[in-house]
């Protein structure tokens, strides 16, 4: 069984592929460099253009793989540390829209999928007080795990690996729950 986790973003989407039981593939989408790239790209291009480059992507891998599930993490306010601005608002919107998007790819792809909470995919792995403490244990395990050498580069760094790291761990939460199942 193939079963692929979506760590989803606005700008860097982590992606981590299990098969049985084995990591198999890993990566990070940059949306915001991969956008630039496209014939089609204007400065006028939004977050709606790199959700559709998203899901062209994404249906790449899952073909490529054949990918049977997808786990997809599931967006709530406290994934930005419970606070409610107007940023974090707009970007909890984006991101809802994202994943609303996904999941309607996958039904079309006759694809099986679930949307888990943080809390759900980490419990028993990742122990932290803070966002960017559990997000540090993320690559910590996998990188423990599967013998990575991804890299925090810091607190506000873009280019950390936790995107990937913790797509790998929604991805190890799915096959682990769907090869229990009879």
């Amino acid at each position: 069984m193939i079963v692929m986790g979506l760590d989803n973003s606005t700008d860097r989407v982590g992606v981590g592929i299990i098969e049985d039981g084995k990591l198999i593939h890993y990566e990070c989408i940059e949306l915001s460099k991969l956008i630039k790239e496209q014939e089609w790209y204007t400065e006028a291009c939004d977050y709606l253009d790199r959700i559709m480059l998203l899901k062209e992507e994404l249906k790449e891998r899952i073909q490529h793989h054949k990918v049977y599930a997808v786990i997809l993490e599931d967006t709530t306010l406290n994934s930005f540390g419970g606070k409610s601005s107007s940023n974090n608002v707009d970007v909890l919107k984006k991101l809802t829209k994202s994943l609303g998007n996904i999941e309607v790819m996958l039904l079309e792809m006759d694809i099986a999928f679930q949307t888990v909470l943080p809390s759900e995919w980490r419990a028993g792995k990742i122990k932290g007080s803070d966002r960017i403490a559990k997000k540090k244990a993320a690559i910590k395990y996998v990188n423990d795990k599967y013998g990575l050498d991804l890299q925090w580069k810091g607190d506000s760094s873009k280019y950390n690996d936790d995107d990937i790291a913790e797509a790998i761990m929604l991805a190890e939460y799915g096959y682990n729950k769907l090869s229990k199942q009879p």
